[in-house]
């Protein structure tokens, strides 16, 4: 009867050591494509900021013409 119960001890022990290590790779997992992320948002900001100059150039030249 000992022995089932050290099986059955060493095994909630494996499951309750497999169940801590999915949070931490799924978590490790969110942090290597947050980063990714972050820059292509970033490059689409300054993408944003420099289209928006460019049409207030655009728009002062065409100005200039008139």
């Amino acid at each position: 009867m000992n022995e089932k119960l050290k099986a059955a001890l060493d095994e909630a022990c494996h499951q309750l050591d497999d169940s801590e290590k999915e949070p931490n790779d799924t978590r490790d997992s969110l942090t290597d494509t947050q980063k990714p992320v972050k820059d292509l948002r970033a490059r689409g900001w300054k993408m944003e900021d420099d289209l928006l100059k460019t049409l207030r150039e655009l728009e002062m030249l065409r100005v200039k013409l008139l």
